[in-house]
């Protein structure tokens, strides 16, 4: 339990803290503490209260040329306050190349895989409406993104090596159990066996993994590893093998050898194989509605209920396209709640909002249907009327 007193009214307040929540690749807004002021006193802080400084922190995300943002600020505004986060990136040397996020509150944002080796830079612009002068408040961060073919150097090499000693050491078992055996049979009976392998496209489904391979010589077989968070091995002398009990949406390493008997006589390089995402539908009861007493929309949606595997991160993205005559501009809004407000709306333009659930903020499922809003300027009042139409054309007013 939390005692404030207001700066601005002289106000003691009692707060309690929610349980923190961390941060994870997902964009997860910042919990700050809920203050119980009349609206008169809260909008007279929001109103008097300068920008936060924020700071922007800029990371490549290993495995991949995708990079990472994240963001904090101090001091935090209380949501009613309204201060977006618009942040902006694009190719350090193509800057009309832009896109543009929207958020409110800190949090942490992933891009998709970017062009390899490339300065990509990005500018979180904070600002509120209502204060004086229109205040804003920005900063800028420059990241080259990986090279391609060295991300994963460290932990090929590391596959190699292990596969490379587990050989050495059977070899050497092998040869000191039953060498002066063998060795006669071979010269006898001319047993060269073909020490090479053509293994096909690695197949991969939401749990499992095939592999296939080409003709090998009689008596020979093949072992097939998938390395993760634990290991999984199946060896057969017929192709393919499939290599189930995987989880969806997550990066393994699979390892082909050709043995002979228990020698191994072949290992090809690990190959990174990612099992595919789970089917996802579209977000149902998709509503708009104008907020109440001023110029903006409300935007809400059934939360998914399906249980995924863990390593598939749920959230969601609004997408947004004015339209103004000839004028078209599109804006998309990732978050990890059911609900969206915004604002940032004018007289005489047409809105079209449509919604989807995303995966680890990539991979993104069906989208709802197309609903369309207009507000419309009155002659008769300052008050915006709203037109509401639904993608089957079916309309009415507000």
């Amino acid at each position: 339990m939390l005692f404030i007193v207001s700066e601005h009214c002289n106000v003691l307040a009692f707060a309690e803290l929610k349980e923190p929540k961390f941060i994870t690749e997902k964009i997860i807004p910042i919990d700050e503490p809920t203050f119980e002021f009349s609206e008169t006193v809260q909008d007279d802080i929001c109103a008097s209260r300068e920008l936060p400084t924020v700071t922007l922190t800029i990371s490549n995300v290993d495995g991949s040329t995708a990079q990472r943002v994240v963001w904090t600020s101090f001091p935090t505004y209380s949501e009613r306050c309204n201060v977006e986060y618009k942040l902006t990136y694009h190719k350090r040397d193509k800057p009309t190349e832009t896109v543009r996020h929207t958020f409110q509150g800190d949090g942490e944002f992933q891009t998709g895989n970017l062009l390899a080796d490339t300065e990509y830079s990005y500018e979180l612009k904070l600002s509120k409406r209502g204060l004086a002068n229109s205040l804003t408040r920005r900063t800028v961060q420059t990241l080259r993104t990986h090279k391609i073919g060295k991300v994963f150097e460290i932990t090929r090499y590391m596959y190699i090596c292990n596969a490379l000693l587990m050989r050495l050491l059977r070899k050497i078992f092998n040869n000191f159990m039953s060498s002066a055996l063998r060795k006669p049979f071979k010269r006898l009976l001319g047993m060269t066996r073909k020490k090479t392998i053509a293994v096909g496209p690695i197949e991969s489904g939401e749990n499992y993994v095939k592999v296939k391979w080409g003709k090998i010589q009689p008596g020979n077989a093949v072992r097939v590893t998938v390395y993760g968070a634990l290991a999984a091995s199946k060896q057969s002398m017929d192709s393919p093998i499939r290599v189930g009990g995987l989880d969806a949406c997550k990066n393994y390493y699979v390892l082909v050898e050709l043995l002979n008997g228990n020698e191994v006589v072949k290992s090809n390089q690990p190959t990174e194989v990612k099992t595919s995402y789970p089917a996802l539908n579209a977000p149902e009861n998709f509503i708009i509605k104008s907020l109440s007493g001023e110029l903006g929309h409300k935007l809400t949606w059934t939360p998914m209920t399906t249980q995924y595997p863990s390593a598939c991160r749920l959230s969601y993205r609004v997408e947004r396209e004015s339209r103004k005559g000839d004028k078209v501009e599109k804006q998309s809004f990732a978050l990890s709640e059911t609900q969206l407000e915004v604002t940032d709306i004018a007289h005489e333009v047409e809105y079209f909002y449509k919604v989807q659930a995303v995966f680890n903020l990539v991979h993104g499922g069906k989208f709802s249907e197309t609903l369309k809003i207009t507000a419309l300027s009155s002659k008769l009042n300052n008050f915006p009327k709203y037109s509401l139409i639904g993608s089957r054309a079916s309309s009415y007013k507000v």
